[in-house]
This record gives structure tokens, C-alpha cells and sequence, in this order.
């Protein structure tokens, strides 16, 4: 087979672990006060209190969520990889590429969600 043990870890299952802890420590140690170094920090999260509260207890959620489901598919990649005789060279490629995506694409629907939740909570209140 094309993949060794190193494909049950690193793949798109190591960028699922990452979201799930950081959503874990981020749901149990939540930013008490907006602050510019850890927490949800965009325009709308930072216009007040209410506002940040609920976009990092919901973004925290939403990462530990979406970290338990890329990690469901990361084991069910390398389980395809290891059924399925290929090159060593493109399992990498697909690990990589895989990493990358998921990597991208998870930072990219947990703002988009938690923008779309800002919004509808909210309603484009200002402060």
C-alpha cells in the first residue's frame, strides 16, 4: 500500500484536532473583555460586549463541530488510502492537498457562519 502510519496522523484529522482544541479551550477559557489577542476578533465581534460574548461562545462551538467532522473524514481519507494500492508520492499529494483545503476552508466557514449569526442575533445593531 502507498501510505504508512503517519497518514492515520497527519492529514486532514491533524487540522481537526487543531480546531477541536482550540474550540475546547476557547469554549472553556472564553476572553472575558474584547481584547486584540485571543478570541473572535472581527469588526462585528468587537462592537461591544454582547456582541463578543456571543461570537466567541458560538465561533468556539462551531470549530469544535467542524474539528470533530474533518476529523471523522481525515480517518475515512487514510482508511481509502490504505485500501486503495497507490504510489507513496500521491498519497502525499493527497494528504497535503487535503490538509490545505480543510485547513482553508474551515477558517474560512467558521467566520462566514459566525458572521451570519452575529447578524441574524443582532440585526446590524450599532453599538
Amino acid at each position: 500500500m502507498g501510505t504508512s502510519v503517519i497518514s492515520w496522523i497527519i492529514g486532514p484529522q491533524l487540522v481537526g484536532c487543531i480546531l477541536l482544541l482550540v474550540g475546547l479551550i476557547q469554549k472553556r477559557y472564553p476572553p472575558k473583555k474584547i481584547n486584540p489577542y485571543y478570541g473572535y476578533r472581527t469588526d462585528s465581534a468587537t462592537k461591544n460586549q454582547a456582541t463578543w460574548d456571543e461570537a466567541n461562545r458560538y465561533s468556539a462551538l462551531f470549530a469544535i463541530k467542524v474539528g470533530l467532522f474533518i476529523i471523522a473524514g481525515g480517518l475515512l481519507l487514510s482508511v481509502f488510502t490504505h485500501l486503495v494500492p497507490m504510489p507513496a508520492k500521491v498519497a502525499f499529494i493527497i494528504f497535503f492537498l487535503s490538509m490545505l483545503v480543510t485547513g482553508m476552508g474551515s477558517g474560512i466557514a467558521i467566520i462566514v457562519s459566525t458572521e451570519k449569526h452575529l447578524g441574524k442575533t443582532f440585526g446590524g445593531e450599532k453599538e
